[in-house]
């Protein structure tokens, strides 16, 4: 091992028992390339015996949405697997080599896409969410389930069909309709787009719960949110407000801090 990787690596072994690990590398990688960067961080890793570090790639989800780029879009230019997309999705740890692959894509460095902690990974909404829930009840519509995160309860209502760029969802007053356009042709030959029209919800925030109104699917629009008592994912409200999303952005969603 060359002299200046073990200054390095003292400097990473000091840094892991005084939590400044963060800090020292925004300082570091100014001065080695990518590969070694993510190499030398994993060496350190095995020579100071730290084997309980959690790892968390929030700040690749949240970089991929600011930059409009789907999972498949990533996997396909970085040329992972979608079994590997899987295990960044859980916050498994993954290979070196696609953590290398995906800042080239990016252009980015390792800790503008993952954060390394001594501390458990908190688990999300959505994966409370996938664990916790209980059906209660269904409409016509909708599925209705429950379950509690961070001491809160919340109620999630599900659409049963599944939206795409066709679909409008408008909410207004306590109502949440559901319009599909479709395109008919005219006699004439030019084409206009027609609605089909479902009221698929009558709205009634609970007291005591967060209410979710979680739209399977993508729907080309949201329409009437942050106005009245229907809230968007950005300006998510609690108890008293019914928050309404599509389900990716309800698997990005990160609650605001309470005071």
């Amino acid at each position: 091992m060359k002299f200046y990787e073990k200054i390095f690596l003292l400097y990473i072994y000091i840094s892991l028992f005084h939590d400044k690990f963060t800090k020292l590398i925004y300082k570091c990688k100014f001065y080695i390339d990518k590969n070694k960067f993510i190499w030398y961080y994993i060496l350190a890793i095995k020579y100071t015996g730290e084997n309980n570090m959690c790892i968390s790639y929030e700040k690749l989800w949240v970089l991929l949405a600011e930059r409009n780029i789907g999972k498949n879009d990533l996997c396909s230019a970085a040329g992972i697997s979608s079994r590997t997309m899987a295990k960044l999705s859980k916050n498994e740890s993954v290979t070196t080599d696609t953590l290398s692959k995906i800042c080239e894509v990016l252009n980015c460095d390792i800790g503008d896409i993952a954060t390394f902690s001594h501390e458990p990974v908190a688990i999300s909404l959505y994966d409370a969410y996938k664990k916790q829930r209980r059906k209660t009840s269904e409409t016509e519509f909708l599925n209705v389930y429950e379950f509690s995160y961070s001491g809160q309860r919340f109620i999630a209502f599900v659409t049963k069909k599944t939206a795409n760029k066709c679909t409008i969802i408008e909410c207004q007053n306590n109502d949440i309709k559901w319009r599909q356009l479709s395109k008919t042709w005219r006699l004439d030959g030019t084409g206009a787009f027609l609605g089909i029209v479902d009221l698929i919800a009558r709205m009634s925030p609970d007291k005591d719960a967060v209410d979710l109104f979680i739209i399977s699917g993508k729907p080309g629009e949201i329409k009437g949110l942050d106005d009245g008592i229907f809230r968007s994912a950005r300006k998510f409200g609690g108890e008293g407000y019914i928050n309404v999303m599509s389900e990716a952005a309800f698997k990005c969603l990160t609650l605001p801090k309470s005071e």
